[in-house]
């Protein structure tokens, strides 16, 4: 039996230009309009994995009850990076790209990690991860 994937990711946005100058102007993520009549827009990631930011009405329509927001239990991405002062890097741009941070944070997480979470114009949490040396 083959293996699982994932090879995309897709979200709604309210604001598919808002939310693809997020991405690609204030984090400096390669974030292509590939659609015809601006209804996504791709951003490659590592790994050969993808975020699909779709236009919410479209989305709506391809994904039917399906892609309902409120329907949708919670997501977290998360990215693996090499450092804790990369974490704070990462953390900072995307507060001055606009996006949003709780208070107190990046900082040392209990299972020996240490993390800080933005969310980008729509909601969608990311969590930025330095891990363990061991891990």
């Amino acid at each position: 039996m083959t293996k699982p994937g994932l090879d995309l990711i897709s979200v709604a946005v309210d604001d598919l230009q808002r939310t693809a100058a997020f991405y690609r102007d204030g984090l400096g993520w390669p974030a292509e309009r590939v659609s015809a009549g601006d209804v996504y827009v791709k951003i490659d990631l590592d790994r050969g994995l993808s975020l699909l930011l779709y236009e919410r009405e479209f989305f709506t329509r391809q994904f039917g009850q399906l892609g309902i927001p409120d329907r949708a239990g919670g997501m977290v991405l998360s990215m693996l990076v090499a450092s804790e002062a990369e974490v704070a890097a990462v953390v900072e741009r995307a507060a001055a790209a606009g996006g949003k941070l709780p208070a107190g944070q990046p900082q040392a997480q209990a299972w020996g990690g240490f993390a800080g979470y933005f969310a980008d114009p729509d909601g969608l949490v990311w969590e930025v991860i330095a891990q363990p040396a061991d891990e």
